[in-house]
């Protein structure tokens, strides 16, 4: 299944964030083999752009906060703001929360309640 993330590398792993009850989870739990391979926003990606193959693993409390500051290294300011904003075609993973919650949890340092990092070991890169 399409589904975009975004990264962020260290080393020979790659870390992202996502709700603890999405799919990729689910999907990770039963099989943690992974394909990834550049694509939109939306998850389109042409045909012949090479497939990056891994190994996925829920981290653990002390490397989810490592893995959650390169994320946010990566991407700045971007990166707790962007889940907080209504964007049409993209699921918001807190539509309920009060304008005053959400600042205090854009300016947190710590992983957004009801998330989790998950840690990418590079296996192969596919041509």
């Amino acid at each position: 299944m399409e589904t975009p993330i975004w990264f962020a590398r260290e080393l020979d792993h790659l870390y992202l964030r996502t709700g603890e009850a999405t799919a990729k989870i689910r999907r990770i739990r039963r099989d943690s083999r992974v394909e990834l391979r550049p694509c939109d926003y939306r998850g389109r990606y042409a045909s012949d752009e090479p497939v990056v193959l891994g190994t996925a693993a829920i981290c653990d409390e002390e490397e989810q906060h490592r893995g959650e500051a390169c994320l946010k290294e990566r991407y700045r300011w971007q990166w707790n703001v962007i889940p907080m904003i209504p964007l049409p075609g993209l699921s918001n993973p807190h539509p309920d929360l009060a304008l005053k919650e959400r600042i205090t949890r854009a300016r947190s340092k710590d992983p957004l309640p009801g998330t989790c990092v998950v840690r990418i070991d590079v296996t192969d890169r596919e041509h």
